[in-house]
């Protein structure tokens, strides 16, 4: 069986921070979300997929742990996933402040909060 895990992905995600999610609830007409994003080593793209789903959802219920009135579920709101090959334009910044994840490995929550500046 081939562990290498040296393949690199970019795991892309679609969400909405507490306070956007609050207005967005609020005014049905508000259409903005915030994209994030985790580079992922891993055997292959449905590996890193799979993986970005769950860390995406991870960082989610994170970030609303002190919104329990939000009733917020990531997982629940279909938010758009992809997997990119080279860095988003525009995502330099975040991409120096949150180092590469071994696919099954999560990141320190307040790095990545920290990263995209929620």
């Amino acid at each position: 069986m081939n562990t290498d895990q040296n393949q690199f992905f970019y795991f892309l995600f679609g969400y909405h921070a507490p306070d956007a999610w609050e207005t967005a609830v609020a005014d049905p007409n508000f259409d903005y979300d915030s994209t994030g994003f985790f580079a992922i080593h891993a055997l292959n793209e449905t590996a890193a997929l799979k993986w970005g789903e769950r860390l995406a959802a991870w960082y989610m219920s994170q970030l609303y742990a002190d919104h329990p009135e939000l009733n917020y579920a990531w997982s629940t709101k279909r938010y758009a996933t992809w997997i990119e090959s080279d860095l988003p334009v525009g995502c330099e910044e975040v991409a120096r402040d949150l180092p590469p994840i071994q696919n099954g490995s999560y990141p320190d929550f307040q790095t990545v909060k920290t990263a995209f500046r929620d």
